[in-house]
């Protein structure tokens, strides 16, 4: 091979590997998009790890230093991976206020506080409310939501709430199955402790 043939297959190469990371990175944040669903923290971590790595990894060797066209289209690609970072940090504000609208009926007695805290959905979720602030509304509001929305709604066996006394679960679970017409398992955090003991003791004694 010459020289000059051995310089254009690498150059080629180089074009070609950043092309396959920029394909990747864009492919993946598609299919994400497809699901119709929050962005969460460990998803979001994800893609910042994509976007970093495949940046660093693009170098050009010293002897394709002067290459000016080569540079630029480089230049280029990266240009096309930069946008990803602002958008994926701009991701949740939007898909929360379209969420908003979108479901406007279910949500319409509630202030955009509540609102926020229904449609927020990440891994780990917490939501400081003093006394009086609608609590209860809210979180009933936000398990027929879960329940009721497109593309990856759950399914109310699936769910499980806690209070802490018998008297708030009885009234979520009434005003739940009034409101919405869904039942979910609604448990105080002793009758959770207390079901999980007796499940154990029952499975030991089968065991023995």
């Amino acid at each position: 091979m010459g020289l000059l043939n051995w310089y254009i297959t690498k150059r080629n190469s180089i074009l070609k590997d950043i092309l396959n990371k920029k394909n990747y990175l864009s492919s993946e944040w598609e299919n994400f998009l497809k699901k119709d669903t929050y962005l969460t923290s460990d998803l979001k971590e994800k893609f910042s790890k994509i976007i970093n790595q495949e940046i660093s990894e693009i170098k050009i060797p010293w002897y394709l230093f002067f290459d000016f066209n080569l540079k630029k289209q480089i230049d280029s690609n990266i240009d096309s991976i930069d946008k990803y970072p602002k958008e994926i940090n701009e991701f949740n504000e939007r898909f929360v206020q379209e969420k908003i609208k979108e479901y406007a009926p279910l949500l319409n007695n509630l202030n955009n506080n509540q609102k926020r805290a229904i449609i927020k959905d990440d891994l780990h979720n917490l939501v400081v409310a003093g006394a009086g602030s609608g609590k209860t509304e809210t979180l009933i509001t936000r398990l027929a939501y879960l329940t009721k929305r497109k593309g990856d709604r759950i399914k109310p066996a699936r769910i499980l709430a806690l209070a802490f006394q018998r008297d708030a679960a009885k009234e979520m679970q009434e005003r739940l199955k009034k409101s919405y017409g869904i039942e979910v398992e609604i448990r105080t955090f002793h009758s959770l402790g207390k079901k999980i003991l007796e499940e154990d003791a029952k499975l030991n004694k089968t065991n023995e």
